[in-house]
């Protein structure tokens, strides 16, 4: 119980963010929910195939490297 009253909720930790790095946050936001989500879905498919679960993420990392270079 103790952590959980000392530890800051993230709205407490964006407010005392300064102005840039709350703007900076915000708009970064969109893009690191999409890889987050992205990533979930592969890892649910891994759970699906009967790949070595390696094999899966490190052709995740790798195609995924391969798009943001472009």
């Amino acid at each position: 119980m103790l952590i959980n009253y000392v530890t800051p909720t993230e709205e407490e930790l964006f407010k005392k963010y300064n102005p840039d790095l709350q703007r900076r946050s915000l708009e970064g936001r969109e893009q690191r929910l999409k890889e987050a989500n992205d990533f979930i879905a592969h890892l649910k498919e891994m759970g699906k195939s009967d790949k070595p679960c390696m094999c899966g993420l490190l052709s995740y990392f790798y195609k995924s490297s391969l798009s943001g270079a472009q």
